[in-house]
C-alpha cells in the first residue's frame, strides 16, 4: 500500500486497494502498546453512513511514518490501545448535529470536539506537570496489578453497549502477554504448594507433641 497525491493505494496485488485522500475524515490507530509489535489503522468516511475502511497489521516501525505523512496531509488522527466498534461509533456521531461542536446545545456546557472523544494520549497537554506524573504513575500501577484483576477490568470495560469491539476477545493475546500470563500463574502456584508444604509440616508437628 503507498501513498499518492491525492490517494492511498495498492494496485500491486488483488483485492485492489484505493481510497480517496478528500473522502477521510479521520484515522485512528487501534492496537497501539508497547507490547503488541503491531497496530490496526481505520480510516472514517466523511460520510458517516458508511462504515470505515480498515488496514490490519501494520509493523510499529511504520506508525511515525504514516502520522508524520497525515499531518502532511491535513488529515487528523487519533490512537488507543483497543479494537472498537465502529458500527456502533458510526451510529452514535451520524446522529449528533454537534459533533463538531465543543459544547452541548445549551451552548454553555463543554463536550470534546469532533474524534478528540478517542484520543488516548497527549488529550490533558494544558495540565500541570503534577497530574501528569501523577496519570502516569497511575498507568504504571495499573499494569503491574495481577491477571486476575486485569482480566476483570478488561471484561467490565467490553460490557455490551461499549465502544469496544468482541474482535479483540478472538484475536488473542500476543507470546509477550502470554508469557506473563503463564509467569503469574507459575508465581500462584508455588505459593500455593508452599503454603500447602508449611500447613502439613505444622500438622506433623502437633501431631508428634
Amino acid at each position: 500500500m503507498q501513498p499518492t497525491l491525492n490517494s492511498l493505494i495498492n494496485v500491486t496485488e488483488t483485492p485492489f486497494f484505493c481510497i480517496p485522500l478528500d473522502e477521510i475524515d479521520h484515522v485512528h490507530f487501534e492496537r497501539v502498546t508497547f507490547a503488541s509489535k503491531a497496530f490496526d489503522m481505520v480510516l472514517v468516511n466523511k460520510d458517516f453512513s458508511k462504515q470505515p475502511w480498515r488496514v490490519d497489521m501494520i509493523g510499529n516501525d511504520d506508525k511515525d511514518g504514516i502520522q508524520d505523512w497525515l499531518t502532511d496531509m491535513e488529515i487528523s488522527f487519533t490512537e488507543g490501545p483497543m479494537n472498537l466498534n465502529w458500527k456502533s461509533i458510526m451510529n452514535t456521531v451520524k446522529d449528533d448535529d454537534r459533533f463538531y461542536e465543543d459544547t452541548e446545545e445549551d451552548l454553555v456546557t463543554t463536550k470534546e470536539a469532533g474524534w478528540e472523544f478517542l484520543r488516548m494520549s497527549g488529550r490533558d497537554s494544558d495540565e500541570s506537570d503534577e497530574d501528569g506524573e501523577e496519570s502516569d504513575f497511575s498507568q504504571q500501577s495499573e499494569e503491574s496489578e495481577s491477571e486476575s484483576n486485569a482480566s476483570e477490568d478488561y471484561a467490565s470495560e467490553t460490557s455490551e453497549g461499549s465502544f469496544v469491539d468482541d474482535e479483540l476477545s478472538e484475536e488473542g493475546m500476543d507470546w509477550e502477554d502470554m508469557e506473563r500470563e503463564a509467569a503469574a500463574d507459575d508465581q500462584r502456584k508455588n505459593r500455593f504448594n508452599r503454603n500447602e508444604r508449611d500447613r502439613d509440616s505444622s500438622s506433623r508437628k502437633r501431631r508428634r507433641r
